[in-house]
């Protein structure tokens, strides 16, 4: 039998917090999301490098770090990251 590579759906939310069922928040309901979660994994504890939300996904997506994959956080004149 040929090996199948799996079928991985990664979902990215800014700014999501905690706000779901699955974590204990039943304030707010959440069915869709609490049903993906009791089918797929759950992560509790994960961080990036970075603080800004593009540059953060970069990460995960690439496997790299910000200085490895070209991707320093707010690019605009203000802070002076890149």
């Amino acid at each position: 039998m040929a090996y199948e590579r799996p079928n991985i759906v990664l979902m990215v939310a800014d700014d999501h917090g905690l706000d779901t069922g699955k974590y204990g928040n039943y304030a707010i309901k959440t069915p869709n999301l609490d049903a993906l979660a009791e089918d797929g994994v759950i992560v509790t504890n994960a961080f990036c490098t970075t603080a800004s939300c593009a540059a953060s996904r970069s990460v995960i997506l690439t496997g790299l770090y910000n200085h490895a994959n070209g991707t320093y956080g707010h690019t605009h004149g203000c802070h002076h990251f890149a």
